[in-house]
């Protein structure tokens, strides 16, 4: 699996690109990859997603993304898309 974060942020695995979603979800995805090893807290990520805008239920759409965001690496892998 390779993750691409300097342009377009992309996740490649067998040589072909994944579809990863929404900008939000790829975002998502940036912000988890150029923190390696570190837990992100929830909060850090609503304003790195949403910046100084985040929307009233922006924790309910952060597990959003993120739900989406683990679905595609599962099937980048191979692995069933349902739940672990």
């Amino acid at each position: 699996m390779e993750f691409r974060v300097l342009g377009p942020i992309e996740l490649w695995s067998a040589g072909q690109q994944c579809d990863l979603g929404p900008t939000r979800v790829r975002c998502v995805l940036a912000i988890l990859a150029l923190t390696p090893r570190t837990l992100v807290p929830t909060d850090v990520l609503i304003d790195r997603v949403w910046d100084t805008q985040p929307p009233p239920k922006a924790r309910e759409s952060l597990s959003v993304y993120i739900t989406r965001l683990r679905a595609s690496l599962r099937q980048a892998r191979g692995s069933p898309v349902g739940p672990p």
